[in-house]
């Protein structure tokens, strides 16, 4: 959502990520971590499907948010594959639907003459 904040209401994030693993170096593991700060708050590891032709990955996958606090939050995806590791990262922001925006349209409906 190239960093537009991630209403609470939503309910789940979605992540989206492209990899290309070695040719023949065995299979590839995915964790995903939300953090905020230093604290782990859901950790998850969804299967991962075989390369395409072209040997890239594409791990599309949907979240239950880990909090519904308003905030910035972390998610750290790790992949594996045989003894290599390799760690990627960024951040995205929850925030609550703007009660009074919701507040004075429905306001200025109801007051609408009929």
């Amino acid at each position: 959502m190239l960093g537009a904040p991630i209403s609470v209401e939503a309910g789940q994030v979605g992540l989206m990520a492209s990899l290309r693993p070695e040719r023949d170096a065995g299979p590839v593991s995915v964790t995903v971590e939300f953090r905020r700060g230093s604290e782990i708050l859901a950790q998850s590891s969804p299967e991962v499907s075989k390369p395409d032709p072209t040997g890239q990955i594409t791990l599309a996958h949907s979240f239950d948010l880990p909090s519904l606090e308003p905030g910035r939050y972390q998610v750290y995806v790790r992949v594996q594959q045989g003894q290599g590791q390799i760690s990627a990262a960024t951040s995205f922001r929850l925030e609550r639907a703007d009660p009074i925006g919701i507040l004075s349209g429905t306001l200025a409906r109801a007051a609408a003459p009929r």
